[in-house]
């Protein structure tokens, strides 16, 4: 999980947003709130570019439900 530190077409800076997978290409997919409304998306946010500030990684533990909830499985 991580807070975004930027805005993009699909999340708010400093929403948080839960990692499915990540690359060694200073990218990630992820889940989080579409906008910070009510549904849930899944998107690549990628902080490779100059001005783009990196995300702080945080391990938690989400619940069975959540998962099957928000990611389908």
């Amino acid at each position: 999980m991580f807070k975004m530190p930027f805005d993009t077409k699909h999340f708010n800076m400093n929403q948080k947003v839960w990692v499915q997978s990540s690359t060694g290409a200073q990218a990630a997919g992820v889940y989080g709130k579409f906008r910070g409304k009510g549904r849930y998306v899944y998107a690549w946010v990628n902080w490779g570019g100059k001005n783009k500030i990196p995300p702080t990684f945080q391990d938690i533990e989400v619940t069975d439900s959540f998962k099957k909830q928000v990611m389908g499985y």
